[in-house]
């Protein structure tokens, strides 16, 4: 598994995720998961709940990670 920074390209909101630090096996894993820790549907809601699109998320790999267990490591919120 791997720790990946996911980013959203344009600036949030009030009380909306700004980035995240995950633990994924790939990066379309890791750009598919929300800051809270559930997985985007593509096909929800428009806002995502205080997240953007998949497509709209900057993913940076940041190295290897110990645990074997997808999840959201931390997250930060405006």
């Amino acid at each position: 598994m791997n720790l990946y920074l996911l980013t959203r390209q344009d600036p949030p909101d009030f009380d909306e995720y700004d980035s995240a630090v995950v633990i994924a096996p790939n990066e379309k894993s890791a750009r598919a998961m929300h800051p809270s820790g559930e997985q985007v549907d593509p096909s929800a809601e428009p806002h995502y709940r205080g997240w953007v699109k998949p497509d709209k998320v900057i993913v940076v790999f940041l190295g290897e990670s110990i645990s074997h267990a997808q999840q959201v490591v931390c997250a930060s919120q405006r």
